[in-house]
């Protein structure tokens, strides 16, 4: 019953970002991206509350309210499976079979919500509803995803599957017409309660799971460095805690640029285009002294390697070809590759 589960950090353990956000459109947890749009506000924490059996859940705290819903207002969150993962599923063709997302669901706001699946192009949605019957009490949803025989699902390293939990939401991406593949972006449900309506109202999720198949079977708990690996796919943070610390090592190119390779973990799932950090200045480059970094770049980015490009401000005495290192300037610096969908 191994490998059943096609969601990621499904049980909230992975936190390479943070474990609190303050985000409009954004990654937060592992493989998890919060959206608002329109006048609310939230706080997205990596929570301890939790039913039993899981040590973390994700939080939606909200912290500005939106009691006037516009059209194209909408607060959501998502989560991508990749091509590769999803392709047993067979959607797109004759042979598609039935999958079931399952989860565990909590709030103080009480009603009808809904979760929308998407292809890649958005042109085939199918939105869903459930409901959370009791305040502040952990329940258990299953909801069976539909087989669909038509449109295009991407069986590959891009967008097999995304799936969209809508918190609030106005008319332009809402239906009334649930449970019906529809040819067009639409990711909410009418009946959609607002969760944004006061700022007392919060929202977790844990225990997330899609499995092909109408029936949704226990949590599939994966170790952390398994579920660590999996999310390194999708972005890989490198986090020196202390201070003065090693990050790489390389050689000196002319007298201000210094080449450091980096080897990735695991394969990533297409060669990284950005480098999200703490900053230039939060980098030291090392030959006979310390000099601050001033920027650094992505170069000759593969799945498994690249190269990142550190530059000073010259005047430092170093020669073409020196041997290098980089070191942190300070505590909790780090570098993180992306290559999220």
């Amino acid at each position: 019953l191994s490998n059943r589960n096609l969601i990621i950090n499904g049980a909230m353990n992975i936190a390479q970002r943070g474990t609190s956000f303050t985000v409009s459109d954004d990654f937060t947890l592992d493989r998890y991206k919060f959206k608002i749009a329109g006048g609310g506000a939230a706080t997205i924490t990596q929570s301890s509350t939790t039913p039993d059996d899981f040590s973390y859940s994700y939080k939606v705290d909200i912290t500005t309210a939106d009691t006037s819903v516009a059209n194209t207002d909408h607060g959501v969150i998502m989560h991508t499976v990749e091509g590769y993962n999803f392709a047993p599923a067979n959607f797109g063709s004759s042979a598609a079979k039935t999958c079931t997302l399952s989860f565990y669901v909590r709030s103080n706001k009480t009603g009808t919500y809904g979760v929308a699946f998407q292809n890649a192009a958005q042109n085939r949605s199918l939105i869903k509803e459930y409901t959370i019957n009791s305040a502040d009490t952990w329940e258990r949803k299953s909801i069976t995803i539909s087989p669909d025989t038509g449109g295009s699902w991407d069986t590959t390293n891009g967008t097999g599957l995304k799936i969209t939990w809508g918190l609030m939401g106005g008319s332009t991406y809402a239906t009334s017409d649930v449970g019906n593949y529809k040819s067009s972006n639409l990711f909410l449900t009418s009946n959609q309660v607002n969760l944004f309506d006061s700022t007392s109202n919060e929202w977790y999720i844990t225990g997330v799971q899609v499995e092909v198949g109408s029936v949704a079977t226990d949590f599939e708990h994966r170790s952390f460095a398994q579920e660590l690996a999996l999310c390194q796919r999708y972005y890989y943070k490198i986090l020196n805690a202390s201070s003065n610390s090693f990050f790489g090592m390389g050689n000196v190119d002319g007298s201000t640029q210094f080449q450091i390779g980096f080897t990735f973990p695991v394969q990533m799932r297409a060669a990284p285009s950005s480098i999200d950090s703490s900053g230039a200045s939060n980098f030291l480059m090392r030959v006979r002294s310390n000099s601050s970094c001033t920027s650094f770049s992505i170069e000759k980015a593969e799945t498994n390697t690249c190269f990142v490009m550190f530059i000073n401000s010259g005047g430092h005495g170093f020669s073409d070809g020196d041997c290098a290192f980089i070191m942190s300037n300070g505590t909790n610096r780090f570098i993180a590759f992306n290559s999220e969908l």
